[in-house]
């Protein structure tokens, strides 16, 4: 009978033409290879290899069977290879980059059910901006990217994990703070504490083009890249602002959260990974956040009385690389890209 050990001796000596050389190579006797490859010859019926006092050759069967071994060897080398990787995604680290490690929706809902899933693989979870993940992982710093869409980035794959549905934030002494649910454009008048639009372009677009298909421009206050920082600046009354529904504001007694009745209010949420990264790990964390994204949504929905659908995102300005500068207020035109040009004064994130 035919094992690997036969295939690999043989392999190895047609190669080298040289027994003694193979035998070396192989770390093992040469009458042990010599019986080995005479053990296959006579399971094959057919000399291999054409032997004289001064040489060694193939034969043409020989030929034939060294082509095929080596497509055989490497298939098996490779599923050998895949089997491993996929029992090591129990015990691998995988960076993950997410928007706001205090926001209680649905991401930090997925990653718990990632690790309880997968018990044995740890995750880091690093907190920067979209703009900044992006660029984390173009320079393998990230494994994957937890971000507010839509992506077009060279070099990354993104995948839609789940729309999330925004709810309007407003102070407690606001007209609207005690209505049931609320029009995007009842808005209109209000002041907007607004996402960072270099480090939240998708956010920021989207929040703007919500205003406009209702009919107005919003009017720009402070902007924020900290989803907190943007909570304690309406409570300090700078403004109105936009955040998902599933983020727990009871812990603001100056805020109230009021329900959108508008469709199309929520934000795709995306994972992002580098093309070249097909790893098994990484794959699986993909798949189980994505397997996420009905069970968590519909929790999600209910909270913000069952009307949010997912959004149709308009793809963002590309060819242009975000910047990380901040400045004090935007222009009363906001619309901008990832690469919006910021002013050079300097900001504090937690001040008006």
């Amino acid at each position: 009978m035919i094992d690997l050990r036969h295939l690999r001796y043989f392999q190895t000596t047609a190669e080298l033409l040289n027994f003694t050389h193979a035998a070396e190579k192989l770390c093992v006797t040469q009458p042990t290879l010599s019986e080995s490859i005479r053990e296959l010859e006579i399971e094959l019926g057919t000399e291999l290899f054409i032997r004289s006092t001064r040489r060694v050759s193939l034969s043409w069967p020989g030929e034939v069977l060294l082509s095929e071994t080596r497509r055989i060897l490497r298939l098996i080398d490779d599923a050998v290879r895949m089997t491993r990787e996929s029992a090591a995604a129990d015990t691998v680290t995988l960076r993950v980059g997410v928007i706001d490690d205090r926001d209680p929706g649905m991401l930090s809902r997925a990653l718990a059910r990632c690790r309880n899933l997968l018990p044995g693989l740890r995750a880091t979870i690093h907190v920067l901006p979209t703009a900044l993940q992006l660029q984390a992982l173009q320079r393998k710093q990230l494994d994957v990217g937890i971000v507010v869409g839509p992506v077009e980035a060279a070099g990354l794959a993104s995948e839609l994990l789940w729309s999330e549905p925004l709810v309007a934030i407003v102070p407690r002494s606001h007209p609207l703070a005690r209505r049931a649910s609320v029009g995007v454009a009842e808005f209109r008048d209000d002041v907007f504490v607004l996402p960072h639009p270099a480090a939240s372009p998708g956010y920021y677009n989207h929040v703007l083009d919500l205003c406009c298909t209702n009919g107005f421009e919003p009017n720009a206050g402070d902007w924020s890249a900290h989803f907190m920082t943007r909570l304690n600046q309406v409570a300090l009354g700078c403004g109105v602002a936009f955040v998902p529904a599933a983020c727990d504001v009871t812990q603001w007694p100056d805020i109230a959260a009021v329900p959108l009745t508008d469709v199309n209010v929520s934000l795709p949420v995306m994972a992002v990974w580098r093309v070249d990264d097909v790893s098994s790990a990484l794959l699986s964390v993909v798949a189980l956040l994505k397997s996420s994204r009905l069970p968590v949504a519909a929790d999600a929905a209910s909270a913000s009385a069952g009307r949010a659908r997912p959004p149709r995102a308009a793809s963002p300005q590309s060819g242009r690389r975000a910047s990380v500068q901040t400045s004090d207020r935007p222009p009363n035109r906001p619309r901008q890209g990832a690469a919006a040009a910021l002013s050079d004064r300097p900001h504090s994130d937690g001040s008006r």
